[in-house]
């Protein structure tokens, strides 16, 4: 059905009363789905038509469901969540088997082919928010309407954001009434922040970053496989090749406002200034939605109406903090770097941390909250970017913890974490005398033979994918090692057929093993504290970066993508479980705050607010209400090999 058809269903349906002349000037302001500066006209569809055919966004919600009993063939019906939808176009239901060799190489016995007579992907659906309807639209309808999901990148966080309860506040709660004033007496220094990895990722565009590619290599070999088959594979539809790119690169779904109400308090913002564009953008992979000025509107937004908490921002490009000039930001004067830090002052006015008047590793955060010191900015790249200003701290300070394989060598990595935490006390100690901080990142990055294995996947047919799997990534990666499926180089056992499809995957998974670190790292915390002198200190880093974050500040480590993506129809049960990380950090704070001064056991009746009660002081009763908030969202572990998620290992 066409969109004028849709457009004579709603006219001539009988619900559908004559306006009146004066409603029908009304709507010379509305939305003109012909005539728009940015779309084109609906096909065959005349000028003098196009010139007085105007309706309002909510008529096109009657024309879908006009268009849903018209239609009775609608191939999109089907597919009842947002995730589905956008995602029908890779299912490959009816691809060709005409394959043939086209080159053969001897000497690597490796033999190319191609696909002759090779028919369509699945059906091009778009998502309608509106009435969770999934419809078929052709290039002119979607350049015509601007409230369709096409992709699902953009699938919505289900169920939709609302500021939970204690997060948005937790600092100011625990300075206040949560610790009879202990807790403002700590410094930054002495404390222990949740962050986001890549925090700006929720709102990334399809359009990739002049000097956004992390790890170049890995996109490069992509490339050239894309080179070599897109001619070969279905059609692609015009910006899906850089969703996909997009996908790769995406780790939070929460907006900035979303997670700062979800507890996290270490943002790490990633930026390039866009050469075409001249200005500054956040970016991973791809650039941002908006330029970097927006997003910093929304933190000062927040800041200001939460007057009791205080942000740590990490400017950088890669999550370099030592890189400097060139390095940092290829091809961007000094000029440009310092225009930038002045409208970020300009911005933060009135908020910014004095480093002169105000030590970080010494002032308390009581004095922080008094002097309105509350935004600190760590900068990358110090001396050409901010020209050693003194509202800021060097980049280069940051002590960052980092492995990039992550849960692909999990027997190593937990053990590491394990040794982190083990030494964490000492190394905090060891920053602090230097004004220095601690970082720990617990991320999975994305690897060039999973980019490549999730390409196979999408775009090509199905017949392909196995068929010539080995030759095709020998031929692409070229580099002499014997082959491995991208499932073997997962290294868990269980994992036979699955390769993580998106970076987003990989988080979840990820996320998954770091519960278990995070968990017994608090647990030993306890212990120590319990038995001070008869066990070593034990501590967490002054801040983590972690992906995936969910509602209520947790980390999501079931199967089912923030994005409402489902990877598995077992253990439905499982698909959305999440750990109280945010919570944990917060339970460790107020743990550091509080120790020596419990008046004994805790009850297990006390979970709720106010703190203070009359027969426990305030930090007992805080404690009491935290560790209730963490049954919400306790570790959880299960069994479902196929995707990684195992009990008894490592």
């Amino acid at each position: 059905m066409r969109l004028i058809d849709s457009y004579n269903c709603v006219r001539n349906s009988p619900k559908k009363a004559q306006k009146s002349k004066t409603e029908q000037n009304q709507d010379t302001s509305s939305m003109q789905l012909c005539v728009r500066s940015r779309s084109r006209r609906p096909a065959k569809m005349s000028n003098s038509l196009c010139d007085t055919f105007r309706v309002k966004k909510a008529v096109f919600l009657i024309m879908v469901l006009c268009f849903r009993h018209v239609n009775s063939d609608n191939p999109c019906l089907p597919f009842d969540t947002c995730a589905k939808c956008t995602s029908a176009r890779y299912a490959h239901q009816h691809q060709s088997k005409n394959i043939i060799p086209v080159a053969e190489n001897k000497e690597r016995k490796e033999t190319y082919l191609r696909v002759v007579d090779n028919q369509a992907n699945g059906p091009l659906c778009v998502w309608v928010p509106g009435n969770f309807t999934c419809v078929p639209l052709g290039h002119n309808e979607r350049a015509a309407i601007d409230v369709l999901i096409e992709y699902e990148y953009d699938c919505p966080l289900f169920p939709p954001h609302k500021p939970p309860d204690f997060l948005p506040n937790w600092m100011g709660v625990l300075w206040k009434n949560g610790t009879d004033g202990r807790f403002g007496r700590l410094s930054l220094l002495d404390l222990s922040l949740p962050g986001t990895h890549d925090s700006m990722t929720y709102d990334l565009s399809l359009t990739v970053s002049e000097e956004g590619l992390d790890n170049f290599y890995k996109i490069s070999e992509a490339l050239h496989f894309w080179s070599k088959w897109s001619g070969k594979s279905p059609d692609l539809s015009s910006g899906e090749i850089e969703d996909f790119l997009r996908l790769q690169a995406q780790t939070q779904k929460l907006s900035i406002t979303e997670q700062l109400d979800n507890g996290i308090r270490f943002i790490d913002f990633r930026i390039m200034f866009e050469q075409d564009k001249k200005e500054w953008y956040s970016i991973h992979f791809m650039q941002s939605r908006e330029p970097m000025e927006t997003y910093l509107r929304q933190i000062r937004n927040w800041l200001d109406e939460h007057p009791y908490e205080v942000v740590i921002i990490w400017l950088s490009r890669q999550g370099d903090q030592s890189a400097t000039g060139n390095y940092q930001y290829p091809n961007v004067t000094p000029e440009e770097k310092q225009t930038m830090w002045r409208v970020y002052m300009s911005i933060f006015e009135g908020l910014m941390l004095d480093t002169k008047e105000s030590p970080v590793n010494v002032t308390s955060f009581e004095v922080l909250i008094r002097r309105n010191h509350r935004l600190i900015s760590y900068v990358s790249d110090y001396l050409e970017f901010t020209a050693s200003s003194r509202f800021a701290l060097d980049g280069a300070l940051i002590a960052n913890y980092h492995r990039g394989d992550g849960v692909f060598n999990e027997p190593l990595n937990i053990k590491r974490h394990a040794e982190y935490f083990d030494n964490a006390a000492d190394q905090n100690q060891q920053a602090r005398t230097q004004s220095g901080f601690t970082l720990m990142s617990m991320n999975t990055e994305g690897t060039s033979w999973q980019i490549i294995d999730s390409a196979k996947n999408r775009f090509m047919p199905s017949e392909l994918v196995g068929s010539i799997s080995r030759s095709l990534t020998e031929a692409i990666v070229n580099d002499g090692t014997a082959f491995q499926s991208c499932h073997a180089r997962c290294n868990i056992p269980g994992i036979v057929n699955w390769c993580p499809e998106t970076l987003l995957d990989i988080a979840q998974l990820t996320s998954y093993y770091n519960q278990i670190s995070i968990e017994n790292a608090y647990q030993s915390f306890l212990k120590s504290i319990k038995s001070p002198g008869k066990l070593p200190p034990r501590a967490f880093p002054n801040a983590f970066y972690l992906d995936s974050l969910d509602n209520e500040g947790t980390i999501r480590t079931g199967t089912e993508l923030l994005n409402g993506v489902e990877r598995s129809a077992k253990m439905k049960e499982h698909k959305t479980s999440k750990y109280a990380y945010v919570d944990t950090v917060v339970a460790y704070n107020i743990h550091t705050a509080c120790q020596n001064h419990h008046t004994g056991p805790i009850p297990s009746n006390i979970s709720i607010f106010p703190f203070a009660t009359d027969k426990l002081n305030q930090c007992d009763s805080t404690i009491a209400f935290i560790e209730g908030r963490r049954t919400s969202n306790p570790l959880q572990l299960w069994d479902l090999p196929d995707f990684g998620r195992l009990t008894n290992w490592p």
